[in-house]
C-alpha cells in the first residue's frame, strides 16, 4: 500500500499548505512552457501539469473562498472539476469581451490567455489564503492499495489497445478490456471490491470506455465534432471570438472558448483537446450521478449498479464522443442535481454554485439548456398542484431540499439569462430576436435530440419503432435485454409510488424522475418514435431515472425467485448478483459489440471490429458516416491550401459536414451536397451547373462505391472538369 498527500481534497488541506502547493504548481506550469518556447521541450509533462492546473486548481480556490469542506475525495473532484471549467469558459469570455471593447486587437491570443488566466489563479489564491484560514482537520492520507492500482490500469490497457488497433489492426487488448470492464460489477456484487474504491471504479470505466472510442484513428471521428473544430480553428486562427457569428454552436463557450484555452496551455491540437481532454472531463459525470444517487437510494452498492447501468448504453461512450458540447453541459446538469440534493452544504454557498453552474449549462448546449427550464418549470408546477391537494387529502409527499424562494429565484434567473444570452450572441435585430425566442427553443430542443439522424437501431427495434437490419438470433437477444431493462425501469418507478419509497427521496429528485418519465413517454408515441432523436433522449433521460432500474430489477427478481423455490426471505446480495449475472453484463456485453465481434455477427462497434465494419455492406455506409479515412484527410488538407475560395464545391454530405469543414475549413454553405436523396429535382438533375467549380470525391466515393451519391450528377460533373488531385482513393476536379 501506497500513502500518499489526499490530492483530491485541496480545500481541507491546511492553508500554508494549500497556498505552497498551488504556487509550486503555477510555476511548474510557467516553467514548462518557458522551456517550450526556448525549444527544450519535455514530453507529457507540460499536458499533464497544465490539465491538473486548469481543470482542478481554480475549482479548489473557489471552494476555499466558499469555505466549502469536509465534502469527501468524490464530491471535492466533482465540484472542483465543475467550477474549473466554468471558470476556464467565463475567464475567457470576459478577456474576449473587456479586450473587445477596448479595441485592442487578437484579444484571445496565446499570451493574453496565458497572462490573464495566470493571474486570476495568482489573485484567487491570495484572497483564498486570505479569507479561509481552515484550521485542517485530521485530513486521511491517500492510499493506493494493489487492488486500486489494478483498477487505475484499466485506462491505461485502453490506451494500448486502441494503438494496436490503429497501428496494427488487433482488436485483443479491447476485446480484453471489455471482460475486465464487465468483471468489475460482478467483483462488486460479491463483495470483493471496497466501498471506497466505488468512486475510483466508476471514473476508471468511463475513461476506459471513452478511450476505447475517442482514441480510434489519429483524426476526428464523428458528426457534430467537427463543426465544432472547425469553430475552434477559426477562434485560434482569428485570435476573436465573433459573438454575432453564424449558428447555435457559435454561441456556447464550451466550443469556442474551452478549447482554445486547453490548447494554449497544454501545447495540444484542438483535435486531441476533443479526443482526449474532453472524455476526461466527462468521465466525471458518473462519478457527479454516483454522488446522486448514493444520497437518494442510501445503498453505495446500489447507487454503484446504478452508474453501471448508465454507462452501458452505447450513447455514452459512442455518439456523446462527438458531442462535445454536450459532454461538457451534461456536466453541469449533473451537478445541479447533486446540489439540489446536497443538504452538507452551507446554503449560501450552494446557492452561488447553482447559479454559477445554471449559467455554464445555459453557455454550453442550447438543448440540454432548454429541457431544464421545462424540467424546472415542471417540477414546480406540479409540486405546487400537489401540495395543494395534499392539504386536502393529507397524503405525504417528498420534502424539497431548497427553500421556495431559492426555487423561485433561480428559476426566473435561470429563464431571464438564458433568454439574455440567446439576444446577445445573435444577429438579429433586438425586436426579431424576442420573437425567435419561442420559435429557437423548440427548434434547438429538437435538432439537438430529437434529430432522426443517427438514431441507434437496437434502441428502436426495442420500443417497436424499427424492424432490425440484420435477422440474427444475437440481435433478437438484444433486443430482449433491451425491453427487460425498460420493464425494470417502469417497475421500478411503481414501486417507489405503491410502496410510497418517494417520501425517502428529495423532492427536487422524485420530480425530475417523474418529468423525466414522461419525456421518454412522449419520446415513445408512435408518431415520435419515426421522428426523434432516441439515442439522445434515452441518455439524457438515463441521467435521472437509473437507479429506477436497479430498484425495479431487484423487486421483480425477488418476485420470481420466491414463486419458483417457495421461500419468503430471500438475501439481497444474491438477487443482485442474479441481476448482474442476468441482465447488466449481458446487456454491457451487446451494446459494446463484444458478443458482435465474438459471434462474428454483424458488428456495431468501431473499436472492436473496425476491419469487419469497413467491409461489411449494412455498417459501411455508417462506418465512413463516422470515421474519416487518412486519405480524406490528406485530400482535404490541401483542398484547404490550394482551393479558389469564390468557387462552389461538390462533395457528398459526410464530406460536406465533416472533413471539409474540419480539416479543408471549407464553411458548410459553400458545399453543395451530390446526395442523391437531396438533390433529386434540384437544377443540378436538370444539368443547370455552375461554370466554375470543384468537385470532391472522397475514399467512400472513389474506392469503395458510395451508393448514396447520384453517380450521373458526379459523372458529370468530373467529365466536364479537370483532375488536380488524387491520392489513390481521393480524388478532386476542377472546372
Amino acid at each position: 500500500m501506497i500513502k500518499l498527500p489526499d490530492i483530491f481534497q485541496l480545500n481541507d488541506w491546511d492553508s500554508k499548505k494549500f497556498l505552497r502547493m498551488i504556487i509550486a504548481i503555477q510555476i511548474a506550469m510557467l516553467g514548462l512552457i518557458g522551456l517550450d518556447l526556448i525549444g527544450f521541450e519535455i514530453p507529457i509533462l507540460r499536458q499533464v501539469i497544465g490539465f491538473i492546473y486548469l481543470t482542478f486548481v481554480p475549482g479548489v480556490i473557489i471552494l476555499r473562498l466558499l469555505k466549502v469542506h469536509r465534502l469527501g475525495a468524490a464530491e471535492s473532484l466533482l465540484l472542483s472539476t465543475g467550477i474549473g471549467i466554468s471558470f476556464i469558459m467565463f475567464s475567457g469570455f470576459f478577456l474576449n469581451t473587456i479586450l473587445s471593447f477596448l479595441n485592442i486587437d487578437s484579444p484571445l491570443s496565446f499570451w493574453n490567455v496565458i497572462l490573464f488566466i495566470t493571474a486570476l489563479i495568482a489573485v484567487g489564491s491570495i484572497l483564498s489564503f486570505k479569507i479561509d484560514r481552515f484550521n485542517q482537520y485530521e485530513l486521511q492520507p491517500l492510499k493506493i492499495t494493489r487492488l486500486a492500482f489494478y483498477l487505475m490500469l484499466l485506462p491505461v490497457l485502453s490506451i494500448l489497445g486502441t494503438y494496436f488497433v490503429n497501428f496494427h489492426e488487433n482488436n485483443i487488448l479491447l476485446m480484453f478490456l471489455i471482460v475486465l470492464i464487465a468483471l468489475i460489477p460482478v467483483l462488486v456484487a460479491l463483495k470483493r471490491i471496497p466501498p471506497e474504491l466505488y468512486p475510483l471504479a466508476i471514473v476508471v470505466i468511463a475513461l476506459s470506455l471513452l478511450f476505447h472510442r475517442s482514441l480510434i484513428s489519429m483524426y476526428l471521428t464523428g458528426g457534430d465534432i467537427h463543426q465544432e473544430y472547425y469553430l475552434h480553428k477559426q477562434i485560434l486562427d482569428n485570435a476573436y471570438w465573433n459573438p454575432q457569428g453564424v449558428g447555435n454552436i457559435n454561441a456556447m463557450l464550451s466550443i469556442v472558448i474551452i478549447p482554445a484555452v486547453y490548447s494554449y496551455f497544454l501545447k495540444m491540437d484542438g483535435a486531441w483537446v476533443f479526443k482526449i481532454i474532453y472524455p476526461i472531463i466527462f468521465s466525471i459525470v458518473p462519478l457527479g450521478l454516483y454522488c446522486v444517487y448514493k444520497r437518494q437510494i442510501t445503498s453505495e452498492k446500489n447507487a454503484f449498479f446504478s452508474v453501471f447501468f448508465f454507462m452501458s448504453f452505447l450513447t455514452f461512450f459512442t455518439e456523446m464522443l462527438s458531442l462535445a458540447r454536450q459532454e461538457i453541459a451534461e456536466l453541469f446538469f449533473v451537478l445541479i442535481i447533486y446540489l439540489m440534493v446536497q443538504n452538507t452544504l452551507r446554503e449560501n454557498s450552494r446557492n452561488v454554485l447553482i447559479l454559477i453552474f445554471g449559467i455554464s449549462l445555459i453557455t454550453s448546449h442550447y438543448g440540454l439548456s432548454y429541457l431544464f427550464i421545462i424540467l424546472m418549470i415542471f417540477i414546480y408546477s406540479v409540486s405546487t398542484v400537489l401540495n395543494g391537494i395534499q392539504k386536502i387529502k393529507g397524503f405525504t409527499l417528498p420534502e424539497f431540499n431548497l427553500k421556495l424562494s431559492t426555487r423561485k429565484i433561480f428559476l426566473i434567473f435561470y429563464i431571464v439569462f438564458a433568454l439574455l444570452w440567446y439576444m446577445n450572441v445573435s444577429e438579429s435585430s433586438a425586436f426579431t430576436k424576442i420573437i425567435k425566442i419561442g420559435d429557437h427553443l423548440i427548434t434547438s430542443i429538437f435538432t439537438e435530440f430529437f434529430d432522426p439522424e443517427n438514431r441507434d437501431i437496437t434502441v428502436l427495434m426495442a420500443i417497436g419503432a424499427a424492424e432490425p437490419l440484420v435477422q440474427s438470433f444475437g440481435r433478437e437477444i438484444h433486443r430482449i435485454l433491451q425491453f427487460i431493462t425498460q420493464i425494470f425501469i417502469i417497475v421500478g418507478f411503481f414501486k417507489i409510488i405503491s410502496y410510497r419509497e418517494y417520501s425517502k427521496l428529495k423532492a427536487e429528485y422524485f420530480y425530475l424522475i417523474v418529468g423525466c418519465l414522461g419525456l421518454l413517454v412522449l419520446s415513445f408515441l408512435p408518431y415520435s418514435a419515426k421522428t426523434l432523436n432516441m439515442t439522445r433522449i434515452y441518455h439524457i433521460v438515463l441521467l435521472a431515472i437509473s437507479p429506477l432500474f436497479i430498484v425495479g430489477g431487484i423487486f421483480v427478481i425477488e418476485r420470481l425467485l420466491r414463486i419458483i423455490i417457495n421461500k419468503n426471505k430471500l438475501k439481497q446480495d444474491h438477487v443482485i448478483l442474479i441481476l448482474v449475472l442476468g441482465i447488466m453484463i449481458p446487456y454491457f456485453l451487446f451494446n459494446a459489440g463484444f458478443v458482435y465481434e465474438i459471434t462474428k455477427d454483424s458488428p456495431t462497434s468501431m473499436p472492436l471490429s473496425i476491419e469487419r465494419m469497413k467491409n461489411y455492406d449494412i455498417s459501411k455506409r455508417s462506418f465512413y458516416g463516422t470515421y474519416t479515412p487518412e486519405e480524406d484527410i490528406y485530400s482535404a488538407r490541401w483542398f484547404n491550401i490550394n482551393k479558389n475560395g469564390t468557387k462552389m464545391t461538390f462533395a457528398d454530405g459526410d464530406s460536406k459536414l465533416h472533413v471539409l469543414i474540419s480539416y479543408g475549413m471549407i464553411p458548410f454553405d459553400r458545399v453543395r451536397s451530390l446526395d442523391a436523396d437531396i438533390y433529386q429535382n434540384t437544377a443540378l438533375k436538370k444539368g443547370k451547373i455552375d461554370s466554375s467549380y470543384y468537385l470532391y470525391l472522397n475514399k467512400f466515393d472513389v474506392c469503395d462505391n458510395n451508393p448514396i451519391i447520384d453517380n450521373s450528377i458526379s459523372g458529370s460533373l468530373s467529365g466536364n472538369s479537370s483532375k488536380v488531385y488524387s491520392n489513390g482513393c481521393g480524388e478532386i476536379y476542377a472546372k
